[in-house]
């Protein structure tokens, strides 16, 4: 076994409209979660939702931590600060039979079980700009790459191994799902309404004034009536029509943690980082507003990340907080180092990745396997990045590529 650090954070995080903005609030100089208590008021409240205490899994409870970074910087791309996780990688073979495709320091198609990775030709690879988000369609991919100042991007179609710019005006996020991705459009004017162009068609919708988009789904677009602020405060999430927007139904009040084709996850109860008390999950069916179900997660353990479904939707992979303990040791990282968590929604089981641990402040990208049990995770080492694979059973992360070039953050991820 052997022991090494990795992981990273942002000076400051390109800044987006997306699901991450609403669970995660970054701010400079310590880019990091805050997540406030928040309730799913919606129409399903009055059904018999299932309720279900996150059972461990194999690995044994952290103990409370001081929120200490695991060592020196390194400086990223963007002019940002990483502090490189602790990971205890396994070494033995993989065979997933999966490809990904990797953003952060432009695009690489990555081949799990050999670990090549090759550049995409046409998307930029430069320590000013940085490839934020990567979405696809039943047959497209797109890329978003933004530069430093944060600005909106340029659109990227990917090819093959090569990608070319898409035609229209800059992007502030992609939003996907349901066979379709919208590139998010802002107006100069910020306080008028986002803008919603579909990729790959004529369609344009104009998002209600302070709305913002989550994700598409089956049912709908999912939206949040406000845009995140420092307060956190919670959003009223609504479905729309995704050929008029015209609201369709209400979802509940609160602060999602993921949105997929067809459940809303909502995070309800104490779940700030640092309450003591139990911080739950609350699934609600799009298509209805109907609660499925609710599973508590451990006291004084929250989430600190927005999460990534998997493909059947019934399992969702986030950071989740480990127990803080203040020892008054300076503003610089006032929160607790956190692990990689996979929550089964069906029984409330909920599973910590072995022998990764994330620095304070630090994020990770998430994605699971179209198919199977295979979790893949990039961290930022500032000057270059890893992805790490694991499924249950295995004893910790299993190194999957070291990819070069400098990142901001850790790099998003999709697999294939």
């Amino acid at each position: 076994m052997d022991v090494i650090e990795g992981g990273g954070t942002g000076r400051s995080r390109p800044r987006r409209v997306s699901l991450v903005a609403a669970a995660v609030v970054l701010t400079a100089g310590a880019a990091y979660a805050a997540v406030r208590s928040a309730g799913a008021d919606g129409p399903g409240r009055a059904a018999a939702p299932t309720v279900a205490w996150a059972s461990a899994g194999p690995s044994p409870p952290p103990a409370p931590s001081a929120g200490l970074p695991s060592g020196p910087p390194i400086t990223g791309a963007c002019g940002s600060v990483a502090y490189r996780p602790l990971a205890s990688l396994q070494r033995q073979p993989v065979r997933t039979g999966v490809r990904l495709l990797v953003g952060g320091y432009g695009l690489r198609l990555v081949d799990a079980d050999t670990g090549t990775a090759r550049p995409a030709a046409g998307v930029p690879a430069s320590d000013q700009e940085t490839v934020t988000e990567v979405a696809s369609t039943r047959d497209r991919v797109y890329v978003l790459s933004t530069a430093c100042d944060g600005s909106a991007g340029r659109i990227y179609r990917v090819d093959g191994a090569a990608a070319r710019p898409v035609t229209g005006r800059p992007a502030v996020d992609l939003v996907s799902g349901a066979g379709r991705v919208w590139a998010v459009e802002r107006p100069a004017d910020q306080d008028l309404a986002l803008l919603l162009r579909q990729l790959g068609s004529t369609r344009s919708l104009v998002l209600p004034a302070g709305a913002y988009p989550l994700a598409d789904s089956d049912a709908g677009l999912v939206i949040a009536s406000r845009p995140p602020d420092p307060d956190n405060i919670p959003s009223r999430i609504l479905v729309l029509d995704p050929t008029g927007a015209r609201p369709t139904r209400p979802l509940g009040t609160g602060h999602p943690l993921a949105a997929g084709r067809t459940d809303l996850l909502l995070l309800t109860g104490a779940c700030a980082p640092g309450d003591a008390a139990s911080c739950s999950v609350t699934r609600v069916e799009i298509r209805t507003g109907r609660v499925l179900g609710r599973s508590r997660l451990p006291e004084g353990r929250v989430p600190v990340s927005t999460g990534s479904l998997s493909g059947d939707g019934k399992r969702v992979a986030f950071q989740l907080s480990r127990p803080f303990l203040a020892t008054g040791s300076g503003p610089g990282h006032p929160r607790s180092p956190s692990d990689i968590a996979v929550l089964s929604l069906d029984d409330g089981r909920l599973e910590i990745v072995p022998g990764l641990e994330m620095a304070p402040k630090t994020g990770a990208g998430l994605a699971f396997a179209r198919t199977g049990s295979w979790l893949f995770m990039s961290v930022s080492h500032g000057d270059h990045s890893h992805v790490y694979a694991w499924q249950p059973g295995v004893p910790g992360p299993l190194p999957i590529a070291r990819l070069t070039g400098p990142v901001a953050w850790a790099p998003p991820l999709l697999t294939s």
